[in-house]
This record gives structure tokens, sequence and C-alpha cells, in this order.
């Protein structure tokens, strides 16, 4: 059983991985070429040759800082409860 969890922890950690690079793509406009992809063995990147505004960067990191915060509370929250209810 351990096995299994962790094959899913190894295949989710991949998932977020390219999710984490989209959302660095996603803050350039849609002129800009972004590419996503592999650097070095397990190791992503998301490579663009534009430059960014201050304001695009701030609100690119209030999102993103937002959207991590509630989803580690989300998950915390979640295991902490199933434990107490066992």
């Amino acid at each position: 059983m351990l096995r299994l969890y962790i094959i899913i922890g190894v295949l989710l950690g991949f998932l977020a991985l390219i999710i984490h690079e989209l959302l660095h793509a996603i803050v350039y406009p849609k002129n800009a070429n972004v590419y996503i992809g592999i650097a070095k063995p397990i190791t992503f990147v998301a490579l663009a040759s534009y430059p960014l505004k201050k304001e695009k960067i701030y609100s690119y990191v209030s999102v993103t800082l937002h959207f991590r915060n509630n989803t580690i509370d989300f998950i915390l929250d979640n295991a902490y409860n199933r434990y107490e209810n066992t």
C-alpha cells in the first residue's frame, strides 16, 4: 500500500510542477513567446524573452500566494478534521 502512495505522490508532484510553470507563463502577453520545458532532469522551467511591468509581477505574486496559501490551508484543515473524527 505504501508503494501505491509513493507512486501517487510522485505523479501528483509531477503534475504540480507543470501547473506551477504554467502559472509563470500566464503573466506574459499573448504575443510573447514562452517556452515551458525541462532544463535538466527533474528541473522544469518557463522561459520568456519579454519584459514584465512591475504591476504585472505584483498582481501575479499576489494571486499565486493567495492560491497557494488557500490550497495548503484546505488540505491541512481536511487532514486535521479526518484525524480528529477517527
